[in-house]
């Protein structure tokens, strides 16, 4: 028997929203993108692009602790990710950069804060 995830976005796909989305070469396109909410109890948690995602199931920190990491699913945390960032920030530039210096300076990010940007979770 298989066992299949539920998936995180509303079934009727309402409660869409345009966001402005920066592509890798710099530019910024608007797209449609629907909220998702956690697997288990339905706290909320971000958007993910509408015409892009076929599937999402995302569990929040507690539900997660309480049910473990699913079977060949992607795991990171948001904490952990968040530390992921600020350790590379303060490896790269000795301290945490302000959203406005991370911009300034998105051409000199390094590999690191890069590969970090294009798993992100929030978006890049």
């Amino acid at each position: 028997m298989v066992e299949t995830l539920p998936d995180s976005r509303l079934s009727n796909l309402n409660g869409s929203v345009l966001m402005d989305w920066p592509l890798d070469d710099g530019t910024i396109v608007r797209i449609e993108c629907v909220p998702i909410f956690c697997a288990n109890c339905g706290k909320p948690y971000g958007f993910v692009p509408k015409d892009n995602i076929t599937f999402v199931c995302w569990f929040c920190d507690p539900c997660f602790e309480k049910y473990g990491k699913q079977a060949g699913m992607l795991y990171s945390p948001d904490h952990e990710f968040r530390e992921n960032v600020k350790n590379e920030m303060e490896t790269r530039f000795g301290r945490h950069l302000t959203a406005e210096e991370l911009l300034a300076n998105k051409d000199n990010l390094g590999t690191g804060l890069n590969n970090l940007i294009k798993e992100s979770p929030y978006g890049h």
